[in-house]
């Protein structure tokens, strides 16, 4: 199984003697990949939140498409009988 960007970084980091364990900047190091990790989470989530927003909106719209090309459809065979049924009155 291969190592996540976030392992990785972990092992270099302790690999760092500026990051050793007790001048905390490990613990920000670790702070600041947390929150970047929360963020890009979020990040994430919303984006998969416009995607079906919009998805929704596709098929919204085609639905409405095909209700008006139906409602077209009627009302050209509604003129179509009405023709049909002049001409047969002359």
């Amino acid at each position: 199984m291969s190592e996540t960007k976030a392992e990785k970084d972990e092992e270099e980091d302790s690999k760092d003697p500026s990051l050793a364990e007790g001048d905390g900047a490990s613990s920000s190091v670790a702070e600041l990949r947390r929150k970047a990790q929360e963020h890009t989470a979020a990040l994430w989530q919303l984006a998969q939140s416009v995607q079906q927003q919009q998805q929704h909106g596709v098929v919204a719209d085609a639905q409405v498409k095909k209700e008006e090309k139906a409602v077209v459809k009627k009302e050209m065979e509604e003129v179509e009988d009405q023709i049909s049924d002049s001409a047969k009155n002359d």
